[in-house]
């Protein structure tokens, strides 16, 4: 169905999001959880994989039974074993061999996990580059030359203005924080470089949230979850995060407020990424940064 070549660290999910499924498969799953179902095949995988709360049925579902087995050869995993007529129960007779392969390889995609790992930031030199990839590279805006305050670099200390963690009750993901989580996803995000240059604020997200999944397997990520009145792009760690990818200086303006309410729930555990491209406007990155890290949140320009 599509020209994916297999690689060893793919999953069945992935692959079969990536290579079997059709461009309106993706979008109807989409669709389905609420994200959005435009732009090219690639990011519109690269969303669904990106999905924590993703049901394997519907993506196994939408593959044909010899699609099923081509996907497992692909990746030299052995079919499951047939049964013989006095094996099969009710069930196995209801679904047949499609359902039977289907129910195998939503078996395998839980125990494997589905998010992709974070790739390696691409370079014009890199060989393996397709041709498109190439050009988008090649044509990519250069980010703009930020001056990062250290303040901002190094994990900031709390200032007296900060919000005080609310007494009342944390949402479970929020509650009882471990510190050590926190501190990992900080390096992780410390080291962490985009693929690409997004046009699109929901692309930034969406391979953040697969990068944290795949580096974090135990984790749940969560997507835009209801906190302190508003909606919080990411949860995950025991941390919220909020990414930007401003255009004109207004949605920067509005962070502090933004900010303050998370704070309301998860103290100083709110991490805020700042995407640049979109507005070449260096000194309103510095100053939402600095106002930022003063009140106690971690902030990251990327």
């Amino acid at each position: 169905m599509g020209q994916t070549e297999a690689t060893p660290s793919q999953t069945v999910t992935e692959l079969a999001v990536r290579k079997y499924l059709g461009k309106s498969d993706l979008s109807a799953i989409l669709e389905k959880s609420g994200r959005s179902p435009s732009g090219p095949k690639d990011e519109l995988a690269d969303r669904v994989l990106a999905d924590s709360t993703l049901s394997l049925d519907e993506v196994f579902g939408r593959m044909s039974e010899e699609d099923m087995r081509k996907l497992l050869r692909d990746l030299d995993l052995p079919l499951p074993a047939k049964k013989s007529f006095f094996q099969m129960d009710a069930k196995d007779m209801l679904i047949g061999e499609k359902g039977r392969l289907q129910a195998h390889l939503v078996d395998l995609g839980k125990k494997q996990g589905w998010a992709p790992k974070p790739k390696p930031a691409a370079t014009a030199s890199d060989s393996a580059l397709s041709d498109a990839e190439r050009t988008a590279v090649a044509t990519a805006p250069a980010p703009p030359q930020i001056r990062v305050p250290d303040h901002v670099v190094a994990a900031p200390t709390p200032s007296h203005s900060a919000p005080a963690a609310s007494s009342g009750p944390a949402p479970p993901l929020a509650s009882q924080p471990d510190v050590g989580q926190f501190d990992d996803l900080c390096k992780f995000l410390d080291s962490y470089t985009f693929t690409k240059h997004w046009d699109e604020e929901i692309n930034y997200e969406a391979e953040l949230a697969g990068a944290i999944s795949g580096h974090f397997r135990s984790q749940k990520v969560v997507h835009q979850m209801a906190v302190g009145g508003t909606r919080a792009d990411l949860v995950a760690c025991g941390a919220v995060i909020e990414i930007k990818y401003p255009k004109t200086r207004q949605p920067l303006q509005t962070l502090t407020g933004q900010v303050e309410g998370y704070q309301k729930l998860f103290g100083n555990r709110v991490i805020v990424v700042l995407c640049t491209g979109g507005l070449r406007d260096t000194q309103a990155f510095n100053d939402s940064a600095g106002s930022l890290t003063e009140r106690g949140a971690k902030v990251y320009i990327k």
